[in-house]
C-alpha cells in the first residue's frame, strides 16, 4: 500500500499529533511519501528536535522496521534534511523530481514558490537558505536553534496566510502540469496549498493538490489503477 502525507505541521496541535501518530503505526508495511511541512518547523539535525518530533520519527522508524519505505519531499518548513541515520527517510527530494508513485511517473514537489504572489515568503526563503543562515544552523547550539525554528514557524504562519486564504495560483500550477507532461510524467503532485482536489490541464498532465493532515485529516491512498484517493484515518485497512 502507498500513501502520501502531506503537511501534518506537528507540533502545531496536540490532538493532531495523536491522530498523525496513530495514521503511522496503521500503515502496516507501507510506502509513505511526505510531501513536505512534517513539522511546524524542521531541522534534521537531532539537537534540535523536540520531544514531539522524536515521537513522530520513531514511529516512522517503526514503518521501516515493519519493512516500510519513507521517501520525503522537502518543504518550506524543513532544513538540513538528509538521507542520514538520524532520520527514518530512504530517499530525500529537495525541489522537485519524477518518481515513479503507483505505477505511474510523477512529478512530485512541495509546491512552495510556486506563487509569484507570494514575495514575501520569497524573500524569506532566499534568506532562510543563503548559505550563511545554513552554516549557523550547523553551528548553533540546540537550544538557540529550537528558539529560531519557533520564530521561523510564526515567520511563515504570518507569510502564508493572506495568499492561502485566497485563489489558488492557477496559471502557475497550469504552468507545473505541462512541466509535467514534458518530462514524460502523467501527472504532478503537489502539497502547500492545504487543498484537496485536482487540476485539469489542456496540453499537461493533470495536477493533484494533497490534503493538509493539519486542516483535513486525511492522507492519500494508491489505488490499483494508479489514481490517488483521498482518505481519512478510519478508511485505512487495519
Amino acid at each position: 500500500m502507498l500513501y502520501v502525507l502531506a503537511d501534518s505541521h506537528a507540533g502545531t496541535d496536540a490532538s493532531v499529533d495523536r491522530a498523525l501518530l496513530e495514521l503511522l503505526d496503521s500503515m502496516g508495511e507501507a510506502e509513505l511519501l511526505i510531501l513536505g511541512d512534517l513539522f511546524r518547523a524542521f531541522v534534521g539535525l537531532p539537537r534540535y528536535w523536540t520531544s514531539a518530533q522524536r515521537d513522530v520519527l520513531e514511529a516512522l522508524e517503526r514503518l521501516r522496521a515493519r519493512g516500510g519505505r519513507i521517501r520525503f519531499v522537502v518543504g518550506n518548513r524543513d532544513y538540513l534534511i538528509r538521507p542520514i541515520p538520524d532520520l527514518p527517510f530512504d530517499q530525500v527530494i529537495e525541489d522537485r523530481a519524477v518518481i515513479d508513485l503507483a505505477g505511474l511517473p510523477t512529478l512530485v514537489t512541495h509546491g512552495d514558490g510556486l506563487d509569484p504572489r507570494d514575495v514575501r515568503y520569497r524573500a524569506w526563503r532566499r534568506l532562510s537558505r543563503s548559505a550563511g543562515a545554513t552554516w549557523a544552523l550547523r553551528a548553533l547550539p540546540g537550544f538557540v536553534g529550537r528558539h529560531l525554528a519557533s520564530g521561523t514557524e510564526r515567520t511563515l504562519a504570518n507569510t502564508n496566510r493572506a495568499y492561502k486564504a485566497g485563489p489558488l495560483p492557477l496559471e502557475a500550477l497550469l504552468g507545473l502540469g505541462r512541466e509535467a507532461a514534458e518530462l514524460g510524467a502523467k501527472r504532478a503532485l503537489v502539497g502547500h496549498f492545504h487543498r484537496d482536489e485536482i487540476i485539469e490541464v489542456p496540453n499537461g498532465a493533470p495536477v493533484q493538490l494533497a490534503p493538509a493532515w493539519l486542516d483535513h485529516r486525511r492522507v492519500l491512498v494508491a489505488r490499483e489503477d494508479g489514481r490517488l484517493e483521498s482518505i481519512t484515518l478510519d478508511e485505512i485497512p487495519r
